[in-house]
C-alpha cells in the first residue's frame, strides 16, 4: 500500500469512529452518576450577571447539620466539587452549624453544560440557592477559585454576608500565573481549546465528556476575570478570616497576605501545608475557622469600622509589585510549560510575555530564553513532521488539490532545495508564511 493510499484510509477510519462517536454522545448522554446525598435544586441559568428565565439548570448540594443553626456555605475550587469539601465540614460542625456543600454548576452532580463558567456567574447561581432555602445570609468559606465566587457573592449581596474565610483562595489579579490578565486569558484560552478539542476530536463515545479536568474546567478559567476582586477587597467591611498553607505551588503565600494586606479588619492563619492540606488535614483547619466563626456570631470579629489605624492605612497603601514572589518549584515548572505550549500559538506575544515576567522579576532570564526555545523548536519539528508525514498525500486531497497541480509542487520543490536554507530565515519575518513553508 503507498503512503498516500495508507494516509486516506486511516483519515477515513478515523473519521468514522469520531462520527460515531458524535452519534452515541448525542443519543445516549453521559450523565453522572446518582448520589443519594446530593440534593437537586432547579435555578435558572446565569449569563454574566442576567438569569435566563427561560432556562432552568439543576443545582446539586449537600447539607447537613442542625436547620435551625447559622449557616456556613463551603464552596469547593476548581475541578472538585462539594464533595471534597465535606470532611473539613464535618470536622467544623459540631453542633454550632448547618453546612451546605454545593456543586457549582459545571462540576459533580449539577448540570454540566451551563452558558457561563465564571464566578460571577457561580456567586448568581449560589445566591438562588440561598433563595429557594430561605436562608436570609450566611458563612462563606472559599477554597481557591471558590475564593472568587464567594467575593462576588459580598459584591453582589453584602447584606447576605457574614463573614468570608478565603482558604488558599485566589485573590488579586496580579499573582495569578503570569499576573496579567490579558496574558492568563491567553493561556486560559489555549488550555481550553486543547481539552475541546480532545473532546470533540477524539472518538470516546462518551467516556471522556465528564473528565476531572474537562473543558467546564478551563471554561471556569477562561470565563473568569480577577481584575475586579481587587476593588471588592478594598470594599469588603465584615469579618474575614485568610488561611493559607506557606507551600501552596497553586497560590502562592504572596498572595494571601496581600488580601490580608487589603482587608484591614482580616485576620491571617499561616500554617505549614500545600493547597491539598484542605482533604488531607482537614482536623487541622477546623479549629482556626470554628474559633473564628465562633467569634463573628458573638459579635466579637472585627470589622473594618474597628480596624486598627495601622491596618486601615497599609490597606490604602498604594500596589507596587514588590511582594510578588519569584516562581520557583511546581510553580516555576508550571509557568516554564505553560510558556512552552504558548509559543505553538504565537511565538511573538510568548516571547513578549517571557520578557515581561523577566523584567518582573517573576522568572530569571536564562530559564524564560530556554522554555520559549525549547517550545519554538519543538513547534517548528512538528511542522516539518506534519508535512514530511502527511504533506504530498494531503495535496492531493481537496481542497489542495483545486488550486495545485503536480508539475507546480515540483517546480516549487526544485526552487526550494536551491532557496531553502535562505526562505526558512525569511519566514522568521514575514507574518503567516511560517506555517505554510515548514510544512
Amino acid at each position: 500500500m503507498t503512503l498516500r493510499r495508507f494516509s486516506v484510509t486511516l483519515l477515513a477510519v478515523y473519521g468514522a469512529l469520531l462520527l460515531a462517536s458524535h452519534i452515541v454522545r448525542r443519543i445516549r448522554p453521559s450523565v453522572p452518576p446518582p448520589n443519594p446525598a446530593v440534593q437537586i435544586q432547579p435555578v435558572g441559568a446565569v449569563r454574566g450577571n442576567r438569569i435566563l428565565a427561560a432556562r432552568s439548570i439543576q443545582l446539586a448540594y449537600r447539607t447537613f447539620g442542625d436547620s435551625t443553626k447559622p449557616v456556613l456555605v463551603m464552596v469547593h475550587g476548581s475541578p472538585g466539587s462539594g464533595r471534597e469539601m465535606q470532611g473539613l465540614g464535618e470536622s467544623i460542625l459540631g453542633t454550632r452549624y448547618r453546612i451546605i456543600a454545593p456543586d457549582l454548576p459545571g462540576f459533580g452532580q449539577s448540570t454540566h453544560d451551563i452558558p457561563d463558567y465564571s464566578f460571577r456567574a457561580h456567586a448568581h447561581y449560589l445566591l438562588q440557592l440561598l433563595d429557594s432555602l430561605h436562608i436570609a445570609d450566611a458563612h462563606f468559606l472559599g477554597f481557591s477559585m471558590g475564593g472568587g465566587v464567594i467575593l462576588n457573592i459580598t459584591d453582589l449581596a453584602p447584606d447576605r454576608v457574614r463573614s468570608l474565610t478565603m482558604l488558599s483562595a485566589l485573590g488579586t489579579q496580579e499573582f495569578e500565573l503570569l499576573g496579567d490578565y490579558w496574558m492568563n486569558h491567553g493561556l486560559h484560552g489555549l488550555q481550553l481549546v486543547g481539552l475541546w478539542a480532545l473532546r470533540e476530536g477524539v472518538p470516546h463515545f462518551g467516556r471522556w465528556d465528564h473528565n476531572f479536568l474537562g473543558v467546564p474546567y478551563a471554561r471556569n478559567f477562561f470565563d473568569s476575570d480577577q481584575r475586579p476582586l481587587r476593588p471588592i477587597l478594598e470594599h469588603y467591611t465584615k469579618p474575614m478570616l485568610v488561611l493559607q498553607g506557606d507551600v501552596d505551588p497553586l497560590v502562592p503565600k504572596a498572595a494571601a497576605l496581600e488580601t490580608y494586606r487589603l482587608v484591614p479588619q482580616s485576620e491571617m492563619v499561616m500554617m505549614e501545608g500545600n493547597h491539598f492540606m484542605t482533604f488531607q488535614r482537614p482536623d487541622d483547619l477546623a479549629p482556626a475557622i470554628s474559633n473564628f466563626l465562633g467569634r463573628v456570631d458573638g459579635g466579637v470579629a472585627p470589622t473594618r469600622a474597628s480596624a486598627s489605624v495601622d491596618r486601615v492605612r497599609a490597606a490604602q497603601a498604594p500596589f507596587t509589585g514588590k511582594s510578588i514572589p519569584r516562581a520557583s518549584g511546581l510553580a516555576m515548572s508550571i509557568l516554564l510549560l505553560l510558556l512552552a505550549a504558548a509559543t505553538l500559538v504565537s511565538e511573538d506575544l510568548t516571547s513578549i510575555g517571557a520578557g515581561l515576567l523577566v523584567a518582573r522579576g517573576t522568572v530569571s532570564f536564562i530559564p524564560a530564553a530556554l522554555a520559549c526555545t525549547v517550545g519554538i523548536i519543538i513547534g517548528d519539528l512538528m511542522l516539518f513532521a506534519a508535512g514530511r508525514l502527511v504533506g504530498r498525500p494531503a495535496l492531493a486531497m481537496a481542497p489542495f488539490r483545486w488550486f495545485l497541480s503536480e508539475g507546480d509542487v515540483r517546480r516549487a520543490s526544485a526552487w526550494f532545495a536551491k532557496k531553502g536554507p535562505w526562505l526558512i530565515v525569511a519566514t522568521r519575518f514575514l507574518p503567516g508564511t511560517r506555517l505554510p513553508t515548514y510544512f
